[in-house]
């Protein structure tokens, strides 16, 4: 979802005998005064404090005082891959991951750049082709799952290696081949898979890739009405 620029919400709440008084300030950011583009798409903040803004122009670091922009650069390897930035996560050791429009990026911050990761519909190790990556997700072991126009590909961290998600079940294979656009790992093991093409939700065992029906995960939620 695209917000509008960028507005900095500051809640300072004081407390006199029994009187409670909640102000709120605010300071708006936009092109203007530094951000690289009014459509933001992801805020993370780092463990070092800093606020990272994706917008569809460029990635945005905030230290509370001013913007420092990072874009592709053509004649850069260590540049972003891409401007238009579709999200961003910080992984568990800490390390931003952007993903584009063209491949993912992790961000190296002793030297301030970023290490480009190819991401392919090819097999062929070291391919040059980009896939388009919605969103990122981290599992417990690490790892990265990164959601495509064309399925689901496994960074694995350690090896420093991307492949395809392996699903056996022809119906489901297809509906994540259609393109991805969100993951979600339940406690109960089951995974929420988003489609990016309109095609709506499909869910499925963790460990099988099994898929399962909805009338068998609603008997997972409490029987209570909000």
């Amino acid at each position: 979802m695209k917000i509008s620029s960028l507005l900095l919400i500051i809640v300072i709440t004081a407390t006199n005998f029994s009187l409670a008084q909640t102000e709120l300030r605010y300071e708006h950011y936009n092109i203007l005064n530094g951000l690289s583009s009014n459509y933001t798409t992801k805020i993370k903040q780092d463990k070092y404090g800093f606020l990272w803004v994706g917008t569809i122009d460029g990635l945005n670091r905030f230290n509370g005082y001013e913007f420092n922009t990072y874009f592709k650069n053509d004649k850069d390897v260590n540049s972003l891959s891409e401007n238009s930035i579709n999200d961003l996560l910080i992984d568990k050791q800490g390390t931003l991951w952007v993903a584009t429009n063209v491949g993912l990026n992790k961000y190296i911050r002793l030297s301030d750049n970023f290490q480009r990761y190819f991401c392919s519909t090819s097999p062929v190790k070291n391919a040059t082709e980009n896939l388009i990556i919605r969103s990122i997700a981290e599992t417990q072991d690490g790892n990265l799952w990164l959601c495509t126009d064309k399925g689901i590909r496994i960074l694995n961290t350690v090896k420093n290696e991307i492949v395809p998600l392996q699903v056996k079940n022809d119906s489901l294979l297809k509906f994540i081949e259609s393109g991805i656009g969100t993951i979600y790992f339940d406690k109960k093991g089951i995974i929420w898979l988003g489609s990016s093409v309109g095609s709506g939700i499909r869910v499925a065992d963790s460990k099988t890739w099994n898929p399962i029906s909805f009338s068998a995960v609603n008997k997972t939620f409490p029987k209570t009405d909000i």
